[in-house]
């Protein structure tokens, strides 16, 4: 009996032995960690938007944005946070729902970023000296919603950089003649999902971009025609470079599977030791 005791504690500490194992090992590079910039409004919240003294958020007002960039799928991911709903313009918390002071005030709240509402962020290319140059493209929900231009959730458009003196909500331009640069809204901001979210695909091959030098980025949110909310925005911002090259992590599998082997081995021995004597 104690050499069957003995056996079977030499296999359970064998078997627990394999857990100091787990995150020890050989190397990969086939899996790259996503690089992640945060944009922040530092006089966020209400802090640059004129709104009427009743309105305490708004879905115009940009707490920060950030971009998650991923260079395995050449994916940008955007996430622009407000203090209200994004699009909300009196910070009701029914996006489309009319507060009775905003009707009162002769304004409208469209739902889904009807109207003139617009969401934009602009992308423009490094020059030398970090000097911000020329704008390449755009994305997001323009003010004017032209039915015979495709385009996605909410009027939803990539295009290329049209520059115009009314803005940035008017700067969408011609569709990329790439058809991997993509882009799509992953959902209408609602009390459920307030933020302003897309990704654009095929990022690294707008013309112009060189992610391993960075890029500007800029971006405005507002309407002409809500009355009590005015409108906010981000100046053009140097965006780091993102990390072009694959990163090592860890790879367990090899080294686990040698340890159970041996150490199975040895447990297997140790026990015919015991049963021996």
């Amino acid at each position: 009996m104690i050499r069957a005791s003995r056996s079977f504690l030499a296999v359970r500490l064998a078997l627990f032995g394999v857990a100091t194992l787990i995150g020890v090992g050989t190397a990969r590079a086939d899996i790259t960690p996503p690089n992640t910039v945060t944009l922040a409004d530092i006089k966020s919240p209400i802090g640059d938007v004129a709104v009427a003294p009743w309105i305490t958020s708004t879905g115009w007002d940009l707490r920060e944005t950030i971009l998650t960039y991923n260079l395995k799928t050449d994916t940008l991911h955007v996430d622009m946070k407000f203090t209200g709903i994004a699009g909300d313009a009196d910070g009701s918390g029914n996006p489309g729902g009319f507060d009775p002071r905003l009707t009162a005030a002769g304004g409208v709240n469209p739902a889904n970023l009807g109207g003139l509402d617009s969401i934009t962020t602009a992308f423009a290319g490094v020059l030398s000296g970090n000097h911000v140059g020329p704008g390449l493209a755009v994305a997001g929900v323009p003010e004017y919603k032209l039915s015979n231009v495709p385009s996605g959730l909410d009027g939803f458009r990539v295009a290329q950089f049209s520059a115009s003196n009314a803005g940035l909500a008017t700067n969408y331009g011609a569709a990329f003649a790439n058809p991997q640069i993509t882009g799509s809204l992953l959902y209408s901001p609602s009390a459920a999902q307030p933020d302003f979210e897309f990704t654009i695909s095929g990022f690294s091959k707008i013309p112009g971009i060189d992610i391993t030098k960075g890029f500007y980025f800029s971006s405005f949110a507002g309407s002409p025609n809500d009355v009590v909310a005015g409108e906010d925005g981000l100046g053009w911002t140097l965006v780091p470079a993102f990390n072009p090259q694959p990163q090592v992590v860890p790879e367990p599998t090899s080294l686990v599977l040698l340890g159970l082997g041996g150490v199975g081995l040895w447990a297997l021995r140790r026990s015919r030791q015991l049963k021996g004597r």
